[in-house]
């Protein structure tokens, strides 16, 4: 089985019996039981490197919500992720309510953005998955991550690219999800390949440093794509 070079339409129809949306017999009338054994043998994941709060999960709405129920004359600047500058007595609220959500059952139970489990998960399919995330508590922080397929979690309050070189990774993650203002630049100029989600408004005019994404569904279908031409590569290069 050394020659064996799948074809794109092969590696579709074995992309999609790792997704579970095609039979095993029907992937028999495409390639030999020892060309699909190959396959399973030589094929290479994706590396995939994800924060959590503003990406995975939704703790600015969490934030909100408590800010506005003990502040409800505060005002708040929603297109940015702590809610507004820093200094004077607003600054004092938030950061107030950001301790005690973060030491809160809430903080446990965050909501999901929509489809981001499922999402995950399935991209857990065809990538080894990571977790970074800037929350020193790991207890709380694998409880609000329940759920989850991922490899490892690094929870501490270091940048992102710290994180990232504690994770002892072989290689460059293939992609990097980062929702931070001044990590996405960061994280570009360092090399790594970022995407960020475009829902926020603190994320607005960072197209030079990543690219954007609407939802996790789209994101699926980059990693999807991405996983296609890795394998393309690997097997061009037998």
């Amino acid at each position: 089985m050394e020659e064996f070079k799948p074809s794109r339409e092969q590696l579709k129809i074995f992309l999609e019996f790792k997704l579970k949306n095609i039979r095993y017999i029907d992937v028999l009338h495409h390639m030999t039981k020892d060309e699909l054994k190959y396959l399973k043998q030589h094929l290479l994941p994706l590396v995939i490197v994800s924060d959590v709060d503003g990406c995975i999960l939704d703790y600015k709405g969490a934030l909100v919500t408590l800010v506005r129920f003990l502040y409800p004359s505060l005002r708040l600047d929603e297109n940015d992720y702590f809610l507004g500058q820093e200094g004077g007595s607003g600054s004092a609220k938030r950061k107030q309510c950001r301790k005690m959500l973060d030491g809160s059952e809430r903080f446990e139970c965050l909501d999901f953005y929509p489809n981001a489990k499922i999402m995950f998960n399935m991209m857990g399919r065809l990538a080894s998955m990571y977790i970074v995330t800037h929350c020193s508590n790991r207890k709380k922080r694998t409880k609000n991550l329940l759920g989850l397929n991922y490899k490892k979690i690094i929870a501490m309050e270091i940048p992102k690219w710290d994180m990232i070189d504690r994770l002892n990774l072989n290689c460059n993650p293939d992609i990097v999800i980062e929702d931070g203002k001044k990590n996405i630049p960061g994280l570009h100029e360092r090399g790594y390949n970022v995407y960020y989600p475009s829902w926020h408004g603190y994320t607005r005019g960072l197209e030079r440093f990543g690219t954007p994404f609407e939802s996790w569904n789209q994101m699926f279908e980059v990693v999807k794509n991405l996983w296609m031409d890795k394998q393309m590569k690997i097997f061009s290069m037998h």
